[in-house]
């Protein structure tokens, strides 16, 4: 993943990690990101690969239900 440094994606592009951060509107930086990934092969699976567990660590279906349920009790609590 290539991303500008941006509030969203740097939830889930670790610069390094699961992928490439790029200072924003600079279009430069991005195409030179980019083309990174597409000479490293190896790097970019492994960013891939380390960018899937990331999302189904923190966005996962039953992660996303469980931080819903604690939102609306945490509602609840607060007005009675």
């Amino acid at each position: 993943m290539v991303a500008f440094d941006v509030d969203g994606a740097r939830e889930v592009c670790i610069d390094g990690q699961t992928g490439l951060l790029v200072r924003a509107e600079d279009a430069g930086a991005l195409a030179v990101a980019v083309i990174r990934l597409l000479q490293d092969g190896s790097l970019a699976r492994s960013m891939g690969a380390q960018g899937r567990e990331l999302v189904k660590e923190r966005f996962s279906e039953a992660r996303m239900v469980q931080q819903i349920d604690q939102l609306y009790r945490r509602l609840w609590a607060a007005r009675h």
